[in-house]
């Protein structure tokens, strides 16, 4: 790795524990901006509604997509090594947690049904779409990620408020 990057070993030592190392500052990167996007969104928000959320998962999509050879690696490791499974699973859970109190703001608004589970419903979106974003990223050319996006906010708007154009009009 060091070779490659054209320094010394021990250059890459001094600021680097090991290729782990190396793995979970990329990944926490990715994860870090990839949570903005996400976290930036607010169902009644100036960019709100199913065509924000739409947007959102859209620039989700690009943004990983533009870190496409990292996710093989980070899933690869994290098969083996419980340090890169534990922060990949960590930052999952800033996602869920950020969307659990998206749910609960939104039902205390009315918006949102009473007997949707804001933790469940919180886990099934989020490591669900993260199941769909990372086979999209792997598996086509990006030519349908908008119609993947779109898709993907339709399953979350619909299943989350129940009626087309809740909270507010699509």
């Amino acid at each position: 790795m060091a070779q490659s990057a054209g320094i010394s070993r021990s250059t890459f030592y001094l600021y680097f524990r090991d290729k782990v190392d190396v793995l979970l500052r990329l990944s926490g990167s990715l994860k870090t901006e990839s949570y903005a996007i996400a976290a930036a969104w607010r169902p009644t928000g100036p960019d709100g509604g199913l065509d924000g959320l739409a947007r959102t998962y859209e620039l989700i999509l690009r943004h990983y997509r533009e870190h496409a050879a990292l996710l093989p690696a980070i899933n690869g490791v994290a098969a083996y090594d419980p340090l890169v499974r534990e922060a990949w699973t960590a930052d999952q859970d800033r996602f869920i947690d950020n969307l659990v109190t998206v749910l609960k703001e939104e039902q205390r608004a009315g918006r949102t049904p009473a007997d949707i589970d804001p933790e469940l419903a919180a886990k099934v979106i989020v490591q669900g779409g993260g199941q769909v974003i990372a086979q999209q990223v792997s598996n086509s050319d990006g030519s349908d990620d908008t119609v993947v996006a779109r898709e993907l906010a339709r399953g979350y708007w619909y299943g989350v408020y129940r009626r087309p154009g809740s909270p507010t009009t699509d």
